[in-house]
């Protein structure tokens, strides 16, 4: 009996882009450069958060995403003021994307 041996190739495919619905929630790490979100949650410690609603850093607020690197670090304008978000808040920060005309 021949050895049949068949090549085998195995593909991974890369993930696939998330699906974004207008209006969705997302966490802030996700927003693109440009992009002005409105905040909706931002789910860290007490302790964490406090220092974030003494500057004005409250849901409801619209902030304008500046930079994004991808990795976490995130530059935010709000009230002509900026802010540099660490990796850590900005995935506890929930936002929801403003159509462009707001």
């Amino acid at each position: 009996m021949a050895d049949q041996t068949q090549d085998l190739t195995i593909r991974i495919l890369p993930k696939p882009a998330p699906v974004r619905k207008p209006g969705s929630l997302l966490p802030l790490r996700d927003v693109k450069p440009g992009t002005e979100v409105q905040l909706i949650a931002i789910r860290l410690a007490p302790e964490k958060r406090d220092p974030f609603y003494r500057q004005g850093f409250i849901e409801s607020r619209h902030v304008r995403v500046l930079h994004n690197d991808f990795k976490g670090r995130i530059v935010l304008k709000l009230d002509g003021e900026l802010f540099l978000l660490g990796r850590r808040e900005t995935g506890q920060i929930l936002v929801r994307e403003l159509p462009e005309s707001e």
